[in-house]
C-alpha cells in the first residue's frame, strides 16, 4: 500500500461517510491518482487537469469544471471529485514545461494556490487531498511552503527513503524554528512493512528509532526557558505517543499490488 493507494482509500472512506472530497493529482512527473480514481471502470478521466490549469489560469478566469471528473462508483453517499494531472499523451511533456512551477516569494501567489482557492470557492469540499511526490523538486517545494494544513510523509527503512525524508523534516522543522515560526504539522507513515511477524517487528523498531533521532536533530526545538512556552514542538514532546515522529504503520498487502479497478478493492 503506497502513497496514492492510501490517499484513494482515505478519499473513499470520507466520501462513504457522506462528505464531499476533492483529490488533486500534483505528482506531475509520475501522475496516477487521476486514473486510480477515474470516472469509470475503463479508466476514463477528465481530458484536462492540473497541468492544463497551471498553463491556462494565468491568462484569466477559467471554468473549473473543465479540469475534473467525478468518481461516483466508490463514493457511497458522498462525492469524490478528481483533478487528474492531465491527459498523458505526446503533448503532456510540452505542457508540463510551460507550467510555472517556480517557487514564488509567497506560496499563496502560486498557481497551485489559485487552484486550491478556486476549489474552495466553487466546489466547497470537506477535504482537499493533494497527491504529490516529496523530496527536492519544484512541486514539492511549493507544497512545503505553507499551503497544506497537514503533510503526510511516507517512508520505509531504506537509506534512500530517509535521505528524502530528512530534507522535508528539516524544512518543516528546524528551519522554521530558527525563523521563529512554528513547525509545519507532519503525520509520518511507515509503509511496505513485511508481512512476516519477526521481520515486521524489526522493521517497525528500526524505523521508529530512526524517526525519533531525525526529528530530535532536525524538527524539535530545544527545551524553552519558560516551561509554559508551547509555541513549538520541542524535545519535551519526544516521549509523547502522539508526537510527530511517532509513525503510523501500514503493512504490505499483496492483494493491492495488482488490480484493474479501484472498485474491486474499495
Amino acid at each position: 500500500l503506497g502513497r496514492s493507494t492510501t490517499l484513494a482509500s482515505l478519499a473513499i472512506q470520507r466520501a462513504r461517510a457522506g462528505e464531499r472530497v476533492c483529490v488533486v493529482d500534483f505528482d506531475l512527473d509520475a501522475p496516477g491518482i487521476g486514473r486510480l480514481l477515474s470516472a469509470d471502470e475503463k479508466g476514463i478521466t477528465a481530458p484536462w487537469g492540473t497541468v492544463d490549469y497551471l498553463v491556462e489560469r494565468p491568462t484569466g478566469e477559467v471554468p473549473l469544471s473543465d479540469y475534473h471528473h467525478g468518481c461516483s462508483r466508490v463514493a457511497g453517499s458522498g462525492e469524490i471529485i478528481t483533478f487528474p494531472a492531465g491527459t498523458i499523451d505526446l503533448n503532456y511533456a510540452d505542457k508540463l514545461a510551460r507550467a510555472d512551477l517556480e517557487e514564488p516569494l509567497s506560496a499563496v501567489d502560486s498557481g497551485i494556490a489559485r487552484l486550491l482557492s478556486d476549489i474552495r470557492l466553487t466546489i466547497k469540499p470537506s477535504w482537499i487531498f493533494l497527491d504529490a511526490r516529496t523530496g527536492v523538486s519544484e512541486p514539492a517545494g511549493l507544497l512545503l511552503s505553507g499551503l497544506a494544513h497537514l503533510r503526510v510523509l511516507f517512508g520505509t527503512t531504506s537509506e534512500q527513503s530517509w535521505q528524502g525524508l530528512k530534507v522535508v523534516i528539516d524544512r518543516l522543522g528546524r528551519r522554521r524554528v530558527v525563523a521563529g515560526q512554528p513547525q509545519g504539522e507532519i503525520l509520518l507513515v511507515q509503509t511496505m512493512i513485511p508481512s512476516t511477524l519477526e521481520a515486521a517487528e524489526n522493521a517497525k523498531a528500526n524505523f521508529a528509532e530512526r524517526a525519533r533521532q531525525e526529528f530530535t536533530d532536525s524538527y524539535y526545538a530545544t527545551e524553552p526557558d519558560d516551561p509554559a512556552d508551547d509555541r513549538f514542538w520541542d524535545v519535551r514532546d519526544v516521549e509523547s505517543a502522539d508526537a510527530p515522529h511517532v509513525p503510523v504503520t501500514i503493512s504490505y498487502d499483496p492483494r493491492l499490488a495488482d488490480f484493474r479497478d479501484v472498485a474491486n478493492i474499495a
